[in-house]
């Protein structure tokens, strides 16, 4: 160890020795212009890591879409101010708002603002819905600024009403349980600002939700989304719009929906959750949309990414986390997913979680324990007996059982507490169809009628509901083809066709069901015979369109034939009497006789029997 120290000591004392020794070079004020410039071409590796650089240096503005919080500042909201304002006492912050207006909220003895002194300024929460007039009335005045702060005033002043703006500040103190905020500086967000007439939109969409008219709230939120409104509204239009079309059974569209509303946040999950900090959204509900739309779709392994990410954001989530559990086990790991769904009941208030038994009993089902995925749905419904879809499911496990009765039960109970649902109507006329063929196999006539009477009457109550609902006219047509009703049948899949724009099911079902082909009517060339109905051709075609129609086969008539128009009616034969042997084989047959004419060189007329041998091949 000495030597080697030793010798970098030498080394060292070395080169000092050889920088005293060197005199250094006088460097000139200006280059000297007599010299030739030295060009230097940079290599395509320089090139590279120059651009590498710049990537490197500014990878953060590529994905930033908000300024970095300020030098001992605090990126919250205004309610977890609002919410825990001692703690937040005296302590630098900057969040989101929506402007109000300026006003004159000031307590003298209480708080150290006056008039002479500071301007007042009102404003919301930026997560608060505008379009909703009770949180439209929850207005926060506790912001002060000033009056020295000029440039402050003026720039607050110049925004109207709505317009969300970043503002920073102190809470100065605490008084009656509210925070008083003095700003510091305030900058207008990157968006647009919300305006009366975008307010009143919304306020008719949340509104036509209320009252669960579902096709009315899709047409007024895509109208929506057309306008320019804050990047924190458009995200709850897109989760809204996700859920409307999830009632609508529009499951591809919904998840796109949601994954528009998500990508709004930024796509890597750092920046992902510094943005919800920031900007105080309800990702996590649209996550859990998106997941359950995932699950519908079958897209399993998008489903357990939805479900992860909102557990990252929200770990405590019990739904979302019930949700990841289905989703693992839809995507093969059965035995963590029901891990998970059991730690989700466990977190839960009381452990009584809907959700949790509900997803358990579909795993069961998966595994094909009907038993147990009854019993599950039995306790998801003592929890949450006012959800329809539960009555539902647990009805198809009772129509598994084929304990009708029960699954009768079930499904009433779904259509009174959801009568703009028609899943469970629809449900009910296939409980009263496998009553009516299981009635039908055991020679009851009457009964097999009566329930089959039953089922249409659903059918029908099912297509007032909602006339786009498909599965409705194919049971409908269905039962009418059962009762030799094969014509109104058609009517019905036409109707349904018609309704529900061309449904892909519907028009198979119309194809399936159509004839063929058709026979052509013997000497009439224009008219065909379809199912023992005599149709024209055009007729027939107009009805039937995938139909094959044959043209009649006739046969030609001979060159020396006159019309049959023109030979006398007397000597014509009728085409369906048999060929008579004419004695005078050598004479020529009758004028206008069609059936008998025949070229100069006439067979003999061979006798039956002869003709039925095999004859030898001609040489």
């Amino acid at each position: 160890m000495n030597k080697y120290v030793a010798f970098l000591g030498l080394i060292t004392v070395a080169g000092f020795a050889a920088v005293g020794a060197t005199e250094a070079p006088i460097a000139s004020p200006t280059p000297d212009p007599f010299i030739p410039a030295k060009l230097e071409k940079e290599s395509f590796g320089a090139t590279m890591r120059r651009d590498f650089h710049k990537i490197r240096t500014t990878w953060d503005d590529y994905f930033k879409v908000w300024d970095k919080p300020r030098e001992n500042h605090e990126c919250t909201t205004l309610d977890k101010i609002r919410g825990t304002p001692i703690f937040f006492m005296h302590r630098k912050v900057e969040f989101n708002i929506y402007l109000n207006k300026r006003g004159s909220f000031f307590r003298a003895i209480l708080a150290p603002f006056h008039r002479d002194t500071h301007a007042n300024f009102s404003c919301w929460n930026y997560s608060a819905d505008l379009w909703d007039r009770e949180q439209r009335t929850d207005v926060f005045p506790f912001l002060y600024v000033d009056l020295k702060d000029d440039k402050i005033i003026r720039k607050i002043d110049g925004c109207p009403q709505f317009t969300p703006l970043h503002v920073w500040g102190n809470v100065t103190m605490v008084s009656e349980g509210f925070p008083w905020i003095t700003l510091t500086d305030a900058e207008q967000l990157k968006e647009p600002t919300h305006s009366l007439a975008s307010l009143r939109d919304l306020e008719l969409a949340w509104t036509t939700m209320d009252k669960k008219n579902w096709t009315m709230a899709e047409r007024e939120l895509k109208a929506v989304i057309e306008k320019d409104i804050p990047v924190q509204t458009r995200i709850k239009v897109y989760e809204a719009l996700g859920y409307t079309q999830m009632h609508l059974r529009k499951y591809p569209s919904a998840r796109e929906s949601l994954v528009k509303g998500q990508r709004l946040y930024g796509s890597p999950r750092v920046q992902f959750v510094d943005y919800l900090a920031l900007r105080d959204t309800t990702a996590v509900n649209s996550l859990v949309l998106l997941t359950k739309t995932d699950l519908v779709l079958g897209n399993y392994e998008e489903a357990v990414e939805a479900g992860d990410l909102a557990l990252y954001l929200q770990p405590n989530n019990a739904v979302a986390r019930a949700e990841y559990g289905l989703a693992l086990a839809k995507a093969g790991d059965a035995k963590k997913g029901l891990w998970e769904i059991d730690q989700a009941q466990r977190m839960s208030s009381g452990e009584r979680l809907a959700e949790a038994n509900r997803n358990r009993a579909m795993v069961f089902l998966d595994q094909g324990n009907v038993d147990g995925a009854r019993t599950e749905l039995e306790n998801a419904i003592i929890i949450k007996v006012s959800d329809p879809q539960l009555h539902i499911e647990l009805g198809d496990v009772y129509a598994l059982s084929k304990d009708w009765a029960k699954a009768q039960s079930s499904y009433e109970s779904a259509a009174k507490l959801a009568p703009e649902m028609p899943e469970p109507v629809f449900k009910l006329a296939g409980v009263f169809k496998s009553m009516a063929d299981a009635a039908a196999a055991e020679n009851k006539a009457d009964d097999a009628k009566k329930y089959q009477d039953l089922a249409i009457k659903n059918c029908e109550e099912c297509e007032k509901i909602d006339d786009t609902f498909g599965p409705a006219y194919l049971l409908h047509a269905e039962l009418l083809k059962a009762q030799g009703k094969a014509g109104d049948a058609d009517k019905i899949l036409r109707k349904g066709l018609k309704n529900s724009r061309g449904s892909s099911m519907i028009q198979k079902a119309i194809e399936d069901q159509a004839p063929k082909s058709a026979e052509a009517v013997p000497g009439k060339a224009d008219r065909v015979i379809v199912d023992g109905v005599e149709y024209s051709i055009d007729e027939a075609k107009a009805k039937f369109p995938t139909l094959k129609i044959e043209s009649p086969k006739t046969e030609a008539p001979a060159a020396d034939a006159k019309p049959a128009a023109e030979a006398p009616k007397a000597d014509a034969p009728k085409a369906e009497e048999p060929k008579k042997e004419d004695p005078k084989a050598g004479e020529k047959p009758a004028e206008g006789n069609k059936q008998t004419a025949a070229p100069d060189n006439h067979k003999p007329v061979i006798d039956v029997e002869t003709e039925a041998k095999p004859q030898p091949a001609a040489r």
